[in-house]
């Protein structure tokens, strides 16, 4: 196959958007910053608005190689999730977190169906593995 040369137009539009990203006339992250995990699909890139957890809640933890697991409280306080990072912000209050939806699987921790838990046999949570994070406004 041979290849075409660009043509102009196509070269000054990839030029004039690019010059146009950079300057901040258009966002560099079209994903909407959100508060909740409600809706999300494992897999699918995020951004939420929280901040780290003074009060854990239980959760299932995975492993990350190079990230570290921390509790994370979402904006409004009514929802937490697990979200895991190389290093934790050093800001205080809230933050913005931007990465991929993580999936964790686990089964009860107290199995036999005697009705002690109210956890399905087959449990998932939906965490999120950060590429970045910043302080929030």
């Amino acid at each position: 196959m041979i290849a075409r040369p660009m043509r102009l137009a196509s070269m000054i539009a990839i030029v004039l958007t690019a010059v146009a990203c950079a300057s901040g006339g258009i966002p560099m992250s079209t994903t909407t910053i959100q508060t909740s995990l409600v809706g999300a699909t494992p897999g699918a890139p995020i951004s939420l608005r929280g901040r780290i957890s003074e009060r854990p809640w239980q959760h299932l933890i995975d492993l990350i190689p190079g990230k570290t697991a921390a509790y994370f409280d979402l904006e409004g306080g009514k929802e937490q999730t697990v979200v895991y990072w190389v290093a934790a912000p050093t800001c205080p209050g809230d933050v913005i977190v931007e990465g991929t939806v993580h999936e964790v699987r686990g089964g009860s921790k107290r199995p036999g169906g005697d009705g002690a838990t109210k956890a399905p046999a087959d449990y998932r949570e939906l965490h999120v593995d950060v590429d970045s994070v910043r302080c929030a406004e």
